[in-house]
């Protein structure tokens, strides 16, 4: 299946109008089905998860059709996620099966980046300003929602949503999908997919609805897996020499501030992050040894995957202008314009 995701995402991104818009309604179709058809007792069926993606399946034909601003807005909301239509985007990260969580936090969000330039060029000033205030306060709501969090796939998908809509707000303020938004989106989704990863390696262990309170002392039993996932909470808290940080960097630089609270809400966002993402990683690593646990390091393929993520993340955050320096400027008109670098 995740196979299946990758092939249709690259035929979406990829594929000219109106085949890649046929292509991401199936893809939103068959996310739809796999929410209703996989879910365990633990979780259950997300009927908001189902009814999002559903009403994203709707729009995206609609857009294939009609080509029409609004149903796209709509679609690419969905796609990288923005409250009030966040709900799917939780639902995956939680209720999707196997890889598939950490595959579709990159891929998604992607598509959606992708596809918000072209509708930006279409809109009117008042759904912008409109996008702008559900980004600021997306960002809030995931905050405090992460903040509130004991389970840690649920944790991880409010904390990534509160920055991809801090995302939106730089999109949305300046009109265009530069270079740096798409460092920031990719750092983001990868370091988020990596934290993913590093549950799944206490799931493996523990079991599927393992408190992860009652998991501690694992800095002594479990070296290798305390490094990675240390260095992924630097990266997922937005510090340098991370992407994610670099990325931000990029974009708050380049973004006018156009209202006054901005600032703040960034602040704030910044700082719950902080919070909940070292409250998660001490809770997991310290504390007394239990001797009713099993205690078992990084297998090689764990290893290697939580590895390439980290290295990754070095990449992003130590080299963007190399990486990136004469990337043309997206403004959602099909134009070029002059190549693009910045100072780190």
């Amino acid at each position: 299946m995740t196979l299946v995701f990758l092939g249709m995402g690259l035929g979406i991104l990829t594929l000219p109008s109106p085949v890649g818009s046929i292509a991401l309604t199936l893809l939103l179709g068959l996310i739809t089905f796999l929410l209703y058809w996989h879910h365990d007792l633990f979780w259950g069926p997300s009927w908001l998860g189902i009814g999002t993606y559903g009403l994203g399946t709707l729009c995206a034909g609609i857009a294939a059709m009609t080509d029409s601003a609004i149903p796209s807005l709509l679609t690419c909301a969905i796609l990288l996620p923005l409250v009030p239509f966040h709900h799917g985007y939780v639902a995956a990260l939680t209720r999707l099966p196997g890889s598939l969580p950490p595959f579709t936090v990159l891929l998604l969000p992607a598509i959606g980046l992708h596809r918000v330039a072209a509708v930006f060029s279409t809109l009117p000033n008042m759904v912008i300003s409109a996008v702008i205030l559900l980004a600021l306060s997306g960002a809030l709501y995931g905050a405090i929602k992460a903040l509130a969090q004991s389970r840690v796939r649920l944790l991880l998908a409010y904390g990534s949503l509160s920055f991809f809509s801090l995302l939106w707000w730089f999109v949305a303020t300046s009109r265009t999908v530069s270079p740096q938004a798409a460092v920031f989106l990719g750092s983001l989704a990868l370091v988020t997919g990596g934290l993913l990863l590093a549950w799944q390696v206490i799931r493996t262990r523990y079991g599927n609805d393992v408190d992860p309170r009652a998991i501690t002392g694992l800095a002594a039993q479990m070296p290798q897996f305390a490094v990675l996932i240390s260095l992924l909470a630097l990266a997922a808290m937005g510090l340098p020499p991370f992407g994610v940080f670099a990325g931000f960097m990029g974009l708050l630089f380049t973004s006018p501030l156009t209202l006054s609270i901005a600032p703040f809400v960034v602040a704030i966002t910044w700082l719950a992050a902080s919070w909940y993402i070292l409250d998660l990683v001490q809770r997991l690593l310290f504390g007394r040894k239990r001797p009713d646990l099993r205690y078992e390091d990084l297998r090689q393929s764990e290893f290697a995957s939580l590895l390439i993520v980290v290295l990754i993340m070095f990449a992003l955050g130590l080299a963007p202008t190399n990486l990136f320096e004469g990337a043309p400027r997206s403004t959602g008109t099909g134009a070029i314009m002059e190549p693009v670098s910045w100072n780190r």
